[in-house]
């Protein structure tokens, strides 16, 4: 239930990230209050969508780890989002399956086929590698050395994937809409500034049609070197979503409806349908 989206822009010398506000908390939903997106390390902006306390926990993780990175490049960060989601999941996984039995996840590595009963052991084997947290994160930025920024996602098990050719990428539950949109606009990460905050701000607002995507919008534009800051959501977003309402898809006048009318598959079926 949420969306955020990051978009390469200006030939790769900035990102716009936007966000809605909107969390799902079992069968409901809930405004966050704050931006989904946080600073991950120097140079490097994450946001999240799904469970939110699982993408906390991974987020905590990436702040625990990020100090012994031997750099904040490309590969380097993406090694770190994939060992910080696979350390948040296996802990969830032994305080939910495991510890309701005693065992830690190193006691049931050592000894746990040895222990228990094939049909336990693989039941609980079972539950443990289907086991999903939950949650997803977008990362975006750049490294020291990085000449071209990267978008980032990373999803369960502990999957790392990277956007950066494509030049954006959207998760949640409104990724599908608002992926369709750039995609309708060739979005490229050549384009100017002006052009890709209307696209990515566009692609946010029909993202707002699926469900859980909330109204308020949060856009940042990043830049090697700057400080992560967002746009006033009253004043400059609200200015993008005026010229949003200008642009957005109008109805058929009625000359345009009649143009479509001279169809003749169009016009048999409505000269059958007045009989």
């Amino acid at each position: 239930m949420t969306i955020c989206i990051s978009a390469i822009c200006e030939e790769g010398a900035a990102i716009i990230n936007a966000s809605d506000d909107e969390v799902g908390v079992g069968f409901t939903s809930s405004a966050l209050g704050r931006t989904k997106w946080d600073d991950l390390c120097k140079g490097w902006l994450a946001g999240f969508a799904g469970n939110v306390s699982g993408a906390m926990e991974v987020t905590e993780w990436t702040y625990k780890l990020s100090p012994s990175m031997p750099s904040t490049d490309n590969l380097d960060v993406r090694s770190m989002l994939e060992t910080s989601y696979r350390k948040a999941r296996m802990a969830r996984v032994e305080a939910e399956i495991l510890q309701s039995r005693g065992w830690t996840l190193q006691e049931f590595k050592d000894v746990g086929r040895q222990r228990l009963p094939d049909a336990t052991y693989a039941n609980i084997d079972a539950h443990m590698s289907l086991y999903d947290l939950g949650a997803e994160l977008i990362c975006s930025g750049w490294g020291a050395k990085d000449d071209f920024p990267s978008i980032l996602t990373v999803t369960n098990p502990g999957v790392c994937v990277d956007h950066s050719r494509l030049g954006f990428w959207c998760i949640g539950s409104g990724a599908t809409a608002a992926q369709m949109s750039l995609f309708s606009r060739n979005y490229s990460p050549d384009i100017g500034l002006e052009d890709a905050l209307y696209y990515v701000a566009e692609a946010k607002f029909h993202a707002e049609k699926a469900a859980g995507v909330g109204q308020r919008t949060d856009i940042f534009i990043e830049w090697k070197g700057a400080r992560s800051d967002a746009l006033d959501p009253n004043s400059d977003v609200d200015t993008v979503r005026k010229i949003f309402n200008r642009l957005k898809q109008r109805d058929l006048d009625p000359d345009m409806r009649k143009t479509i009318g001279s169809i003749e598959r169009v016009h048999l079926f409505k000269r059958r349908k007045q009989k």
